[in-house]
């Protein structure tokens, strides 16, 4: 048996982990869409909810970093110049999308759904304008919806 100070400091260790799940699960739960196929209408619903959410309080844009909606969409926040403010890779914070066409394309509409094949694979980005000139983005790929798509506009 390890000493009590291991011991200690694994059981609250554990806790940390647990409790920080637990926060993050209570907080989102309310929104949170589960790993099986989705549907155009929850998922208009869950990035009006979410914008609405981060529209309120600018604080909780780092929970939605990780959060995965179906079984491979996830969210991102861009500013108003295209840059990646929170992303699943983090490495893609910080920089700067300006030139991309579908970026622009998301600046100037503010809200909106546009189609485009990304990483080879057929995608939707569904996208809404979020407190201080930034945009809450939900990518989310075709083959995760069901029951129709939402109307997009194809990016080429």
């Amino acid at each position: 048996m390890p000493p009590p100070a291991e011991r200690a400091f694994s059981i609250w260790s554990a806790c940390q982990k647990c409790a920080a799940a637990l926060t993050a699960a209570l907080i989102l739960s309310a929104g949170c869409l589960h790993k099986s196929p989705l549907r155009r209408e929850s998922l208009t619903a869950e990035i009006d909810r979410t914008a609405a959410v981060l529209s309120r309080d600018m604080s909780r844009y780092d929970e939605i970093k990780n959060r995965r909606v179906g079984t491979s969409g996830y969210f991102y926040v861009i500013d108003g110049e295209g840059t990646v403010l929170f992303h699943p890779q983090g490495a893609l914070a910080g920089m700067s999308f300006s030139a991309v066409p579908m970026v622009q394309r998301i600046l100037e509409k503010k809200k909106g759904c546009l189609s485009q094949s990304i990483e080879g694979m057929e995608k939707i980005v569904l996208f809404r304008p979020a407190r201080g000139g930034r945009t809450l983005c939900l990518t989310v790929s075709v083959r995760d919806i069901e029951g129709g798509l939402p109307e997009c506009e194809e990016m080429k």
